[in-house]
């Protein structure tokens, strides 16, 4: 799927199964973006203080390993609600900012 269709699809689905996001602000788009920001960064400080729950290195390693790429999906698909917000292409803006940090660092694609 490409960013596009994960955009229209993200937006359906959004619209017809949490309709009371309808009128959600910029800034409660911001707010539940952050909410998920947060849950990743929980399970990222259990791990670095060294709960053997949240162990990288243990036996919890691959389901721990799952629940960061989980909040990590659900921090990309949050920004990309507040994207369409915005009226923005999902896409387009992500290429267009990896493209001038790229320019600023001197790196070619």
């Amino acid at each position: 799927m490409s960013f596009d269709e994960f955009q229209e699809v993200n937006a359906l689905r959004c619209a017809t199964k949490f309709p009371s996001c309808d009128d959600w602000t910029l800034n409660d788009w911001a707010v539940a973006l952050s909410g998920e920001v947060g849950e990743l960064c929980n399970i990222l400080k259990k791990n670095r203080r060294g709960d053997t729950a949240y162990s990288l290195e243990g036996s919890h390693g691959p389901a721990t390993r799952r629940e960061i790429l989980k909040e990590l999906a659900d921090v990309i698909t949050y920004a990309d609600l507040m994207m369409t917000k915005l009226g923005a292409n999902t896409g387009a803006e992500v290429l267009d900012k990896f493209d001038e940090v790229s320019r600023r660092v001197g790196f070619e694609r």
